[in-house]
């Protein structure tokens, strides 16, 4: 058995209590990209962790995947990628010197450990703490909508959640920008969710491993927790540029937080002030938009810290 095969036993320490209950408005927005039959499967049998039922939140992302593929994939295997994902991911880094291909490819063979997608939340019992953390997607498009944004991109979308979320809230057109090993199992639920019988916006879909470039310039563009994952920072940000409209919105977070998984920049790990590249911040300088908005973080919680106004 590889080394990154080997199976990682059930976390035994307690779990976390939840603070309270189910957050009305996250049931409100969530369940629209939740799958009808599986959302009552997951309310009415929940799965168990660390020998306790989960929310139904958690139980129906488990079911979401197991469903789409094809149940060949055992439920507590699923449970054991969304709750030990760092250990796992540390099992698939390269152990050689790095390079851009071998980074890229770090990421493309993510999807043996995450299949889902990065970003998606932990099926565990801190029901609170994650709701509270989707919820910061809602607030942000509620924002964008309040700008008259019409068409954005989810730059790095992983698991599809601001994708999915944004089609459903009347935005015209939603570009999914990610590898491409990860955008079968989002446009699979993008067609089954709840929100879809009421229609939806438009979604496109862009592979990662080609460059970002699109025909029609976009109102938006969400890049959050993203520059630290890739090689090269400065060719995201000219892409991005490329890409906006004038006097679009560019809604940018970077975290070189310690203990960060990514492995990429070390360098910039634990700085504790703002620590993009000089010329990555000399090209968000020269942006072509004068009212892009720039969200520069190092801690743990996006959207929190200063925005800047370009």
């Amino acid at each position: 058995m590889s080394e990154s095969t080997k199976p990682i036993p059930e976390l035994t320490a307690k779990a976390k209590e939840p603070v309270c209950g189910d957050d009305p408005e996250f049931c409100r927005w969530f369940k629209r990209l939740c799958i009808s039959d599986l959302l009552i499967r997951a309310e009415k049998d929940p799965l168990y962790w660390q020998g306790r039922p989960l929310n139904w939140d958690a139980s129906h992302e488990i079911y979401a995947y197991y469903e789409y593929a094809g149940r060949r994939i055992p439920l507590q295997r699923l449970l054991v990628m969304s709750n030990c994902r760092r250990e796992l991911m540390d099992r698939l880094w390269p152990k050689t010197p790095l390079t851009r291909q071998a980074v890229e490819r770090f990421y493309q063979i993510s999807a043996h450990v995450l299949p889902w997608g990065h970003g998606q939340f932990k099926s565990n019992h801190d029901v609170a703490g994650r709701q509270q953390a989707w919820l910061r997607r809602v607030r942000l498009l509620r924002m964008l909508k309040q700008h008259q944004v019409r068409s954005l991109c989810d730059y790095g979308a992983g698991c599809g959640y601001t994708t999915l979320l944004a089609a459903t809230m009347g935005f015209d057109r939603v570009i999914h920008y990610e590898y491409s090993a990860f955008q079968p199992y989002v446009k699979w639920r993008s067609e089954r969710m709840s929100a879809a019988e009421q229609g939806r916006g438009h979604i496109e879909w862009y592979p990662a491993e080609q460059p970002f470039v699109v025909k029609d310039t976009l109102d938006a563009i969400i890049c959050t927790d993203v520059a630290e994952h890739v090689w090269d920072p400065y060719s995201l940000v000219k892409q991005i540029n490329q890409a906006l409209a004038p006097s679009g919105l560019l809604i940018w977070a970077s975290c070189f937080g310690e203990g960060l998984s990514s492995h990429l920049h070390p360098h910039l790990k634990g700085k504790k002030t703002n620590c993009l590249p000089k010329r990555v911040l000399n090209t968000l300088a020269r942006f072509r938009t004068p009212t892009s908005i720039i969200a520069a973080y190092i801690g743990k919680s996006p959207l929190k810290h200063r925005h800047a106004r370009m």
